[in-house]
């Protein structure tokens, strides 16, 4: 799977911000001096804004970057391909990165020698030494800059895969920008210092908050499992990307309540949740004014086979490029509609997929709603005689002031395929039902009946 960076949200929640322990850099001013793009490299991590950042934050390199979100993923991904330089995030949930490492050093074929680079941000005494003898070659400490990603991958990568560029024609890193944004709770100026752009600032922040309720009830159902393990590791999630939008409060209590977790302190566990949900969700609430698009209550509509079509796609392009900005916004649209049963169930998977990053899977379900979407579109064409039938139904029950019937009447129109004038009849039609406005739904009735 090629990843094709078209934007850069935050690989530094998962490649962080400071100084690598192993590389270090040629000197202060650190530019894309080198391109590689016969190189190919994997970059393991569970949180999907951390993968998502992965591609844009190396794209002016030109290499070839695959992600994976777990160990079974990425031993599936080294199967098939040789890759030149693999990132292996330290904490996941189930198999970690140092247990992955051991089954691709042990049973994957050419891997005996191929770079395998930590992503940890617990980088203590010890830690050096630690991930050599588990089998890594290097580590990075998280958070790193931008600067310690370039040095380490020239550090690593086949020499006769570097591509050196003209001094004049290297693409500096950029200088950080001036803050000119302020939001209240958030250390902006550091998190934007740290990104380089606003704008890129802004993305984050918008993954973040989209992720806010889903990893809130992970946290939540891990300390009622008594899962320590799990609960850690979320924690030490949140603590990355919480410090990555400048959220320090809420940074600072994840940090030690994953060391309470590591400690096994059950008590301060207990003590401290609360806290940190109650933290978490007032930075929703500080978040959820700047991207009111994504607060919208609307009544869901029902979505036809055009409607089908032209969202799938959306998120065809979406998945081609890689880009999960373009994927979450698809999915937010998606959620404005009422699909059939089938329909539905593919939705909640494409949505849990997208969620997991799993590009290949989200690829796999869009073919299958589209054959769904197909065959149902056959099933319920609706010829014009259809059509009357429903409407004769729909007048005698209204003559008879059925509610019963009326909502039976909807209910089987609403399986119906209609072209897209009669869509919006039907919309009509539906909406006045729902008001009992008998007068209106024999108006929209004989509109309707002129146009057969």
């Amino acid at each position: 799977m090629l990843c094709k960076p078209v934007f850069s949200l935050g690989l530094y929640s998962a490649l962080g911000i400071g100084d690598s322990i192993f590389g270090e850099s040629d000197s202060e001013d650190v530019n894309f001096a080198f391109t590689a793009p016969d190189a190919h490299v994997l970059i393991v991590d569970d949180n999907p804004i951390n993968l998502s950042v992965a591609c844009g934050i190396i794209e002016p390199l030109k290499m070839q970057v695959d992600t994976a979100n777990g160990a079974s993923e990425t031993v599936e991904k080294v199967k098939k391909v040789k890759y030149d330089i693999v990132f292996m995030d330290h904490m996941m949930p189930g198999v970690d990165g140092i247990e992955t490492t051991h089954i691709i050093r042990r049973l994957i074929r050419g891997y005996e020698d191929v770079p395998i680079i930590a992503l940890t941000a617990n980088a203590v005494g010890g830690t050096k030494e630690m991930f050599l003898q588990e089998g890594m070659n290097d580590f990075v400490a998280k958070p790193i800059e931008l600067k310690d990603i370039v040095a380490m991958i020239k550090k690593w990568l086949p020499k006769e895969k570097i591509n050196p560029v003209i001094a004049d024609e290297a693409a500096p890193i950029p200088e950080a920008p001036k803050n000119t944004l302020t939001i209240e709770g958030l250390n902006t100026a550091q998190a934007i210092s740290l990104l380089g752009s606003e704008k890129l600032y802004m993305q984050i922040l918008r993954e973040y908050y989209l992720a806010i309720d889903k990893r809130a009830a992970i946290i939540k159902q891990a300390l009622q499992n008594d899962d320590i393990k799990g609960y850690t590791i979320e924690v030490h999630s949140l603590k990355s990307t919480s410090r990555q939008i400048g959220a320090d409060t809420l940074a600072d209590l994840a940090a030690r309540l994953e060391k309470a977790g590591n400690d096994r302190d059950t008590v301060l566990i207990c003590e401290k949740t609360d806290e940190l949900m109650a933290l978490y969700m007032d930075c929703k609430n500080i978040i959820a004014p700047l991207f009111p698009e994504l607060n919208k209550k609307e009544e869901a509509s029902s979505a036809n086979s055009n409607i089908v079509s032209e969202l799938l796609d959306k998120m065809t392009d979406a998945l081609e490029s890689m880009d999960t900005l373009a994927m979450d916004e698809v999915l937010e649209e998606m959620s404005g509609y009422q699909f059939i049963p089938a329909q539905t169930q593919c939705f909640e998977k494409l949505r849990s997929a997208a969620e997991g990053f799993d590009i290949d899977m989200c690829s796999s379900i869009v073919e299958i709603w589209r054959q769904i979407a197909a065959s149902q579109a056959k099933i319920n064409t609706a010829s014009a005689d259809n059509v009357k039938e429903m409407l004769t139904k729909m007048k005698n029950a209204l003559d008879e002031f059925d509610t019963l019937l009326i909502d039976e009447v909807v209910e089987q129109m609403e399986k119906m395929q209609f072209s897209d004038e009669q869509v919006g009849l039907y919309s009509r039609l539906k909406n006045a039902a729902e008001d009992s406005d008998i007068d209106l739904c024999g108006q929209i009735i004989q509109e309707w009946e002129k146009l057969l």
